[in-house]
């Protein structure tokens, strides 16, 4: 009974991962039980790696490293809220294009979290706005999230050409961003800094570990080495700094395999039922890859898209910006509130605004 009541609060607790299991079980009856090969539905390569960066990430910050960090954007903002914002927003953006948007976020939303105990920040704004530099930001290269692999494989599109393509809309959405950031925090007034930094003492085995880990990991993932590297993170981790391992996210885990669960099988069952159509205009992709990924996020509204369309330039500037709207758009928006620890509505406060500006603007440069 004990059990049973502890399970009903876990849930309770955990709303999105509730909604999921809920929808998941819908899929299974959907399917005809098809979905209940995960092997099938989740990317477990995937699952692997963002596993691995959690504790990679957990690793680093246990280490001091954001601590370090924050004190350094600190420093460098001259005690500006304004400042500090316009900070994370490039360097977040920045570290996006290389690092990938969710890696990028494992390290900001801590240094955001951080910066929070001893400033005036509003968290849930830092949080939402730093969520949506990292989409934007990812957006640029062919290697900043999932979707942008899919589409870059699948069309064979060149590196540079890719880029070029993406530059008009990754310069609208940033200076966007950085004129709706600078609005919502216009009445930001008087000192940044409310209270006396702690001293901050950097465990540097901890932090090389993690860095090498980090480093490693990247590497034998682009080797072919899918799982490996997971192996290797844990075991070097239980060696040096066992609760790196034991305060892992779990409920965050599994969130992402039901979502790789989900929304494949939603696809797989819409294809069965010929529900996807041909689509040519620009105006239509658009809508289509904006709206799909607001229901099932940007990677499946990909998958689900990309042998219906030909024009792959509006269909990566599609998916792309349907990751910055509802927080199911993009599995970065779910890390940034599960590691912020700020409400679903406080994030959509926030992020849809912006996102229907953004959608705006493309819809009248698409209609012409």
């Amino acid at each position: 009974m004990k059990i049973l009541k502890n399970i009903v609060t876990f849930l309770k607790r955990e709303k999105l991962l509730t909604i999921l299991l809920v929808f998941y079980f819908i899929i299974v009856m959907l399917s005809k039980g098809d979905v209940l090969n995960l092997k099938k539905y989740v990317d477990w390569k995937s699952i692997s790696m963002i596993i691995s960066l959690l504790l990679v990430s957990r690793g680093m910050e246990l280490s001091g490293a954001f601590a370090r960090v924050s004190e350094r954007l600190l420093s460098l903002s001259k005690n500006s809220c304004k400042r500090l914002l316009i900070l994370i927003i490039f360097t977040s953006a920045i570290s996006a294009m290389v690092l990938m948007n969710d890696a990028s976020l494992f390290v900001y939303v801590p240094i955001i979290l951080i910066v929070s105990k001893i400033s005036s920040i509003s968290v849930p704004i830092f949080i939402t706005i730093v969520s949506i530099s990292a989409n934007i930001g990812s957006a640029l290269t062919p290697i900043g999230n999932p979707q942008n692999i899919i589409i870059w494989q699948h069309y064979s599109v060149g590196f540079i050409s890719f880029i070029k393509a993406i530059i008009p809309f990754f310069i609208i959405s940033i200076l966007l961003l950085l004129a709706y950031s600078l609005f919502l925090i216009r009445k930001e007034k008087g000192s940044l800094i409310i209270a006396k930094p702690p001293k901050i003492i950097l465990n540097k085995e901890l932090f090389i570990s993690s860095l090498l880990l980090l480093i490693a990991d990247i590497i034998l993932e682009e080797k072919g080495f899918h799982y490996f590297p997971l192996f290797l993170t844990i075991v070097v981790f239980a060696l040096i700094r066992r609760e790196v391992v034991l305060g892992a996210d779990y409920a965050l885990i599994m969130i992402f395999i039901l979502m790789f669960a989900d929304f494949r099988g939603l696809s797989r069952v819409m294809a069965l039922h010929n529900m996807i159509p041909h689509i040519s205009s620009k105006i239509s992709i658009l809508y289509w890859g904006v709206l799909l990924s607001q229901v099932m996020s940007n990677v499946p509204a990909t998958i689900f898209l990309i042998d219906n369309v030909t024009n792959w330039k509006v269909l990566a500037i599609a998916v792309n910006l349907g990751g910055v709207g509802l927080i199911i758009g993009s599995l970065a928006n779910i890390i940034a509130i599960r590691l912020g620890k700020i409400k679903i509505k406080e994030f959509h406060k926030y992020s849809l605004p912006y996102f229907l500006m953004l959608l705006i603007i493309f819809t009248l440069i698409f209609l012409h």
